[in-house]
C-alpha cells in the first residue's frame, strides 16, 4: 500500500520507486549545482540529511550507505 512517498507491508517498509527516482535526480541537481559554486557546502549537507531523514523511516539501510558513501567520495575529491 503506497503512502506519502512509502510502500509498507505488514513487515516492513520501502522507499516508493517514484519517490527514490526524485530523490535521485534532485539530489545529482544539487551536486551540479555545488560544482559550479551555486550553492554552498552547507547546503548540500542539508539536502544529504533530508535525504537521510526520508530514508531512515524506511528499510533502506543500504540505499543511504550507497548516497553517504557516494558523497563522501565526491566531497573528498574537491578538497583536494
Amino acid at each position: 500500500m503506497p503512502f506519502v512517498g512509502y510502500r509498507i507491508f505488514y513487515d516492513h517498509m520501502l522507499v516508493r520507486g517514484s519517490t527514490l527516482r526524485r530523490i535521485q535526480k534532485k539530489y545529482r541537481k544539487r551536486i551540479k549545482l555545488f560544482r559550479k559554486g551555486l550553492i554552498s557546502q552547507d547546503e548540500l549537507s542539508q539536502t544529504h540529511s533530508s535525504i537521510r531523514g526520508h530514508l531512515k523511516h524506511a528499510n533502506a539501510h543500504h540505499l543511504y550507505s550507497f548516497i553517504s558513501r557516494e558523497t563522501n567520495l565526491f566531497m573528498m575529491k574537491n578538497r583536494v
